[in-house]
C-alpha cells in the first residue's frame, strides 16, 4: 500500500496511508521488520503526529472539509478516536499536523496556520490562527509548517506568496543553559498553551534524576547566573516563587498550573532545579522556558 507520510518516535511508527484512508502504527524497534499494530479509518489520511508521551495521536484528512482527528493510542493495537476539529468551510482542508508542548501546529491551505491547545484531547481549542493567503477555498495558501524552533518562531510556506515568519501566542521560547549530571540534563516543557481559561496548563520536567526532587522556579525576569557551573535561567532578584515536585521512576515530574479567567498578560519564566549529586552543588538543571499568559482569541 501506499505511504504518503510518517513520523516515527520511541520505535514507534505512524503512517497516513492517504489512498486507504487509513491511518496505521507500525512497531519499529526490530529493524529492517516491522510490525502493523494497529489502524483506524481515516479519510484521506495525509499526515500523523503523536505526543511526546507517546499517549495520543493527531491526524489530517486532505479533502476538502477534511479537519484533524485525535487518537487515544495508549494501547498501540487498538487506536481510538476520542476528538475532532475542523474549520468551518466545507470547501476549505488541512494540509500537515506537527505536535509540541501538547499544541497541534497546522497548515491549513486558504484557511492558513492554525495552533490548538490538546490538553484535554476530547477538546482541542483554537488559540492562534495566521492567514497567509487571500483565497477562501481550494488547495492554495499554507502548505507546510515549522513550529521546533527553541525560540518559538513559526515558519510557514505558502504556495503562492513564499515564506512566512512569524511569532504566535502560545508557544513557548526556550533559551539559556541546561546542567547536565552523570545522565545528562533535564529539560522543560510546558504542556498546551497557557490562555484563559485553561485548567489543565502545567510545567513538566523530563529525564531527570529518577525517584528525586525537582524544584520549580517561576519568575518574572530570565536570568545568566553561573553559580560554580550551576546555570540559574530565571532572575532570583525579581519575584519569583519555587515549587517542588517528586520524580517518578523515569525522571518525570508535573507541576499544574491551571490558567484562571481574565489573568493579565504577562510573560513568565521557568526553570527545574533536581537534587542530584552528580552534578555541582548536588543539582542538576533544565534551561529555562519563556511563556505568556494570555487571553484565547479565538474559540472552536
Amino acid at each position: 500500500f501506499y505511504v504518503h507520510d510518517l513520523q516515527v518516535q520511541d520505535g514507534w511508527a505512524h503512517l497516513a496511508e492517504i489512498n486507504n484512508s487509513r491511518y496505521s502504527i507500525l512497531d519499529a524497534t526490530n529493524l529492517p521488520s516491522t510490525t502493523v499494530l494497529g489502524n483506524a479509518s481515516v479519510n484521506s489520511c495525509h499526515s500523523a503526529w503523536p505526543t511526546r508521551d507517546d499517549n495520543y495521536s493527531v491526524t489530517s484528512s486532505e479533502t476538502f472539509g477534511g479537519g484533524v482527528t485525535v487518537f487515544d493510542i495508549h494501547n498501540k493495537s487498538l487506536p481510538f478516536k476520542v476528538g475532532s476539529w475542523k474549520t468551518g468551510g466545507g470547501g476549505t482542508s488541512v494540509h500537515n499536523v506537527f505536535m509540541r508542548d501538547r499544541v497541534v501546529h497546522m497548515s491549513y491551505y486558504s484557511e492558513g496556520y492554525r495552533a490548538l491547545d490538546l490538553t484535554d484531547p476530547t477538546k482541542p481549542k483554537q488559540f492562534a490562527s495566521y492567514d497567509t493567503s487571500s483565497a477562501t477555498s481550494g488547495f492554495s495558501g499554507a502548505w507546510g509548517c515549522y513550529p521546533f524552533q527553541p525560540s518559538g518562531v513559526i515558519y510557514i510556506s505558502d504556495i503562492q506568496n513564499g515564506l512566512h515568519v512569524i511569532q504566535a501566542m502560545g508557544s513557548s521560547k526556550y533559551y539559556g543553559v541546561d546542567t547536565p549530571g552523570a545522565n545528562g540534563a533535564p529539560s522543560i516543557h510546558t504542556f498546551g498553551a497557557a490562555f484563559a481559561v485553561n485548567p489543565n496548563f502545567a510545567l513538566q520536567v523530563e529525564k531527570a534524576r529518577p525517584n528525586s526532587t525537582a524544584t520549580l522556579v517561576l519568575g518574572v525576569g530570565a536570568g545568566t547566573l553561573n553559580v560554580q557551573g550551576l546555570s540559574i535561567d530565571v532572575n532570583l532578584g525579581l519575584p519569583y516563587l519555587t515549587l517542588t515536585v517528586p520524580t517518578d521512576a523515569n525522571g518525570n515530574g508535573v507541576v499544574p498550573f491551571p490558567i484562571p479567567a481574565g489573568p493579565p498578560l504577562i510573560t513568565l519564566y521557568a526553570q527545574f532545579l533536581v537534587n542530584d549529586p552528580t552534578g555541582p552543588l548536588g543539582l542538576t538543571a533544565t534551561r529555562g522556558v519563556q511563556f505568556d499568559l494570555f487571553k484565547r482569541g479565538y474559540d472552536m
